[in-house]
């Protein structure tokens, strides 16, 4: 639930973020995903799972907008705020791949840029390391390093389970940091 985090905290507070990397992120499309898990229940989803959900949305699974990446997005438009540059990524035999093309057209249709990239991969530790890779090379957040923000100065390297890439906004000048968004 990393990747839904991030995107989370970088929408619900577009001003404390400039990027924002989120890697085969869940809950894209969130109301219909709820509606699908109280429905057809959550078996098979593992122990963990129903946990977390249940901890983040309630026992009831009940949709709410501050919980909708979208409707975040709507909120953080309509208040004319300037949203982070959004990352995503997620291998094309991950379960989670036609979310992510639907999620994208849907913030196409907004107006809000997104940047994606694919490769073959599926939902595991190795296809992470290759998205963590990929978007240090990218957005060259390497300690001492200047990027191509001119905003972002340097990051604070704090590799955990699943991570937020941000870059802190503040007085035109900013110091980039990762942020845990969660068990997954």
């Amino acid at each position: 639930m990393g990747g839904y985090g991030a995107l989370k905290c970088a929408l619900a507070r577009p001003e404390r973020y400039a990027l924002c990397g989120a890697f085969s992120s869940c809950c894209l499309l969130l109301r219909e995903g709820l509606e699908d898990a109280r429905r057809n229940g959550m078996d098979g989803w593992g122990a963990q799972m129903p946990r977390d959900f249940a901890a983040i949305f309630g026992d009831d699974l009940a949709w709410t907008p501050q919980n909708d990446l979208l409707a975040l997005a709507k909120l953080a438009q309509a208040a004319g705020a300037a949203l982070p540059r959004l990352y995503l990524t997620c291998g094309r035999q991950d379960g989670f791949y036609p979310d992510h093309l639907r999620f994208l057209q849907a913030l196409s249709d907004l107006g809000v840029q997104a940047e994606f990239e694919t490769w073959d991969g599926v939902h595991d530790f190795p296809y992470f390391n290759e998205a963590l890779r990929r978007t240090i090379a990218r957005f060259a957040l390497l300690e001492g390093t200047k990027a191509q923000s001119p905003r972002a100065v340097r990051i604070r390297t704090a590799l955990g389970h699943y991570f937020f890439v941000g870059c802190r906004r503040s007085a035109g000048n900013c110091t980039r940091d990762m942020e845990q968004s969660g068990p997954h």
